[in-house]
């Protein structure tokens, strides 16, 4: 699930969780129809069913994904989705549902969900390039007064280490 997963339904759902624990939180922000999305375009031209995809690189296989859940679209075969963008130019409405699902977009609409937490931490690697949007979500929250710490450790890139190292209680 991963810390977008835990962003989420934390958010909503405080009811069965005492306290929130996000690490390395990808898809905080609503997304930018730029360059990987025209890479992953051309990439995505060939494809003639889902297993054409097992050899494409992480992060376009992330991208489809991502549209797989956020802009599903049974008229388009064969992937079965829709992309933010088509023949260069931004969809509006594709970009409309990925906002939707971008925790740094809806965050004010659940503050009063978040406050119920006896804490909420946010954990990333200093070098880690999600970093940024950890310290965003960082700041929406400290601007309600919730109960949170964040941590950046230092020359670190990846979270795994931490919980390979570490036993949470």
């Amino acid at each position: 699930m991963g810390g977008y997963g835990a962003t989420r339904i934390g958010m909503k759902h405080p009811d069965v969780f005492g306290s929130l624990y996000i690490m390395s939180p990808c898809c905080w922000h609503p997304v930018d129809p730029g360059r990987r999305t025209r890479i992953s375009r051309r990439r995505f031209a060939g494809m003639k069913s889902p297993s054409d995809g097992e050899n494409l690189p992480f992060f376009t296989r992330a991208q489809l994904a991502t549209a797989a859940a956020w802009s599903p679209n049974p008229k388009n075969p064969p992937l079965y989705l829709d992309l933010p963008t088509k023949d260069g130019a931004p969809q509006a409405d594709v970009l409309a549902k990925w906002a939707a699902n971008s925790p740094l977009a809806f965050v004010d609409q659940y503050v009063g969900n978040l406050r119920q937490y006896r804490a909420i931490a946010i954990d990333v690697g200093d070098q880690d390039g999600l970093r940024a949007d950890a310290a965003k979500l960082h700041e929406a929250l400290d601007k309600y007064g919730s109960h949170m710490a964040s941590r950046c450790t230092p020359a670190l890139t990846r979270a795994g280490w931490r919980i390979a190292s570490r036993t949470m209680c």
